[in-house]
């Protein structure tokens, strides 16, 4: 392998272990204990919410099965030196600066997400949110509403750029897909929550800082 090969694939496997062991470790500590499983089982539900539907969702379905296919489809070619036979569907000339900028969005796509995963803890937005739910306004909801989703456009920008081609470009036609996600999951917050949830928008941006922001978000 190039030097421009093994850069990415460490990076990428780093990622990739990282998410799999902040997963691992949030799901050990929330639904392997019996206890936490009891609680959770016996709470009330506050709010049940249909989930989004419609065209631009399933197209972000696909976008991320694809997203998945590609990246270990990527690891795989790379491995068995098969990326040049791609070379034809590549979009933009192979260069240190795309390639670096595509890692910089990648990692950052990844630790962000890993970020907001062990920061809600049990308190994930589900479409079915139960009494002891909880609004999370401190870790990275301190300057985004929707850090997760965030990342991952991160990671899909950044992964074009890592391997920028034709294939590469398709998933990212699934952000607008998750954008309605998000509209219809801020509904069902502001239905938990109401005026808190209201305030919360007011003073932090949806996926850009505000530059103004209060830090007092629970007064």
């Amino acid at each position: 392998m190039f030097p421009h090969e093994i850069i990415p694939i460490f990076v990428i496997s780093f990622c990739l272990l990282y998410m799999f062991l902040i997963n691992l470790w949030n799901f050990y500590t929330i639904w392997l204990k019996k206890k936490g499983r009891k609680e959770y089982a016996g709470q009330i539900i506050y709010v049940k919410y249909p989930p989004p539907k419609g065209f631009l969702v399933k197209i972000a379905d696909l976008g991320t099965m694809l997203f998945w296919a590609l990246l270990f489809l990527y690891i795989l070619f790379i491995l068995l030196n098969l990326i040049p036979y791609l070379e034809i569907l590549r979009i933009i000339p192979l260069n240190p600066v795309s390639s670096t900028l595509g890692l910089i969005f990648f990692c950052w796509g990844f630790l962000l997400q890993g970020w907001a995963i062990l920061t809600c803890g049990s308190s994930w937005a589900h479409w079915d949110m139960r009494e002891h739910h909880e609004l999370i306004t401190h870790g990275p909801y301190r300057y985004v509403r929707h850090p997760f989703i965030l990342g991952y456009i991160f990671i899909l920008i950044g992964f074009f750029f890592i391997w920028p081609n034709l294939l590469t470009c398709i998933p990212l036609f699934s952000i607008p897909g998750y954008f309605r996600v998000v509209n219809e999951e801020e509904k069902m917050l502001i239905k938990r929550f109401g005026e808190r949830y209201l305030l919360y928008q007011e003073r932090v941006g949806k996926f850009l800082p505000k530059l103004r922001r209060t830090d007092r978000m629970n007064d």
